[in-house]
């Protein structure tokens, strides 16, 4: 499955097609449902197979629901459907699959033909009169099911089929954790000061897929997607007058803040399979935050300072202050850290895979 992930993902960049976006998908989004979904038959139509698809959520009735939930907008909307289809093909299925739009970005509520089909196969589609930006993937929903576990995920990656069962199975283990499948690790230094976020790991970027304890020093990123367990959040977590003012783009440390405030703790799964991301919804600012990453990182150092001294996380981190650049000294030490973290790192991986082994 991973060979072919990588497959996909190598042939949409050679051919950097520009997207295009009519009633119903143009040939480019026909060969990417193609690639993603691959039909029964060689020679069935594209939209026959799309349409024939069955109910994508779980009808069983449970104490806790399980909800996944995700925005968009309209530079991406015209390939959200095939993030969607992704979710719809869970193995564990989910009781609801909600998209979050905001009404003003969408005159009359007009939306691609995909998205009206998948409704008829559990798709939601919420409308919000405020426009909450990045927290509409989360905080709607959350405030509509309080009791549920909610699965925020992004509009532009195809999640692989075992994204919710994997993510279940951490919450089975650790039921009153936050579990997600991509983390950025804080790191301090021996002189307890957060290092700055240049020096952090982010497992997303890295690929990778071992597995990482509770832990209050985990920043769960929505890209690969995360589960939150009922009422997890610190009381101020849907506060936009606040997340507007102190982060207003990073919902994941905001988040992150809030979990770790009320006594929660963060656990990193296996990624037994990869997700991909949908190719040629990349708009250019994103781009240019891949390409400039390390301004980037110090804005979310700085981001996070923030954070850190209005929720008072040095009590939390065992940190004195979030340091956004490092002296001579100190980066010899956090080099000779490194060194002693990835050999343990190392060691860890090899112990995990051989539990794995074993247990085959």
């Amino acid at each position: 499955m991973s060979t072919v992930f990588c497959f996909v993902n190598m042939f949409f960049f050679i051919v950097g097609v520009s997207v295009s976006f009519a009633k119903t998908p143009d040939d480019f989004q026909q060969d990417l449902y193609k690639m993603y979904f691959p039909c029964q038959s060689v020679h069935q139509d594209f939209w026959e197979d799309f349409c024939s698809q069955p109910c994508g959520v779980s009808n069983t009735a449970t104490s806790n629901e399980l909800v996944v939930s995700l925005t968009s907008y309209p530079a991406r909307i015209k390939t959200t459907w095939l993030a969607i289809e992704s979710l719809l093909r869970q193995e564990e299925k989910p009781n609801h699959v909600i998209l979050n739009l905001f009404e003003g970005d969408f005159p009359e509520r007009k939306l691609p033909e995909p998205l009206m089909k998948q409704e008829q196969r559990g798709l939601i589609i919420n409308w919000c009169s405020k426009n909450l930006k990045v927290y509409l993937k989360a905080i709607p929903v959350i405030e509509r099911y309080p009791n549920a576990f909610v699965v925020i995920v992004d509009d532009d990656v195809i999640y692989p089929p075992n994204l919710l069962s994997d993510l279940l199975n951490g919450q089975k283990r650790y039921p009153d954790c936050v579990i997600a499948r991509d983390v950025r690790k804080i790191k301090v230094d021996w002189w307890s000061y957060v290092l700055p976020v240049c020096y952090w790991n982010f497992t997303g970027m890295e690929n990778s897929s071992f597995f990482i304890e509770p832990s209050v020093d985990l920043i769960p990123e929505g890209i690969g997607g995360i589960l939150f367990p009922p009422r997890i959040f610190h009381p101020d977590f849907n506060k936009e007058e606040l997340f507007f003012d102190i982060c207003c783009t990073d919902d994941d440390s905001w988040f992150y803040t809030m979990i770790v405030s009320q006594g929660g703790r963060v656990v990193k799964v296996q990624n037994s399979q990869p997700r991909i991301s949908i190719q040629n919804t990349q708009e250019i600012s994103t781009a240019l935050w891949r390409t400039n990453f390390r301004e980037n990182k110090i804005t979310l150092a700085k981001t996070f300072k923030k954070l850190f001294w209005a929720y008072n996380l040095g009590r939390i981190l065992n940190a004195k202050d979030v340091l956004l650049e490092v002296n001579s000294v100190q980066a010899f030490s956090i080099y000779i850290t490194s060194v002693v973290s990835g050999i343990m790192d190392n060691a860890l991986r090899l112990f995990q895979a051989a539990n794995q082994f074993r247990q085959k």
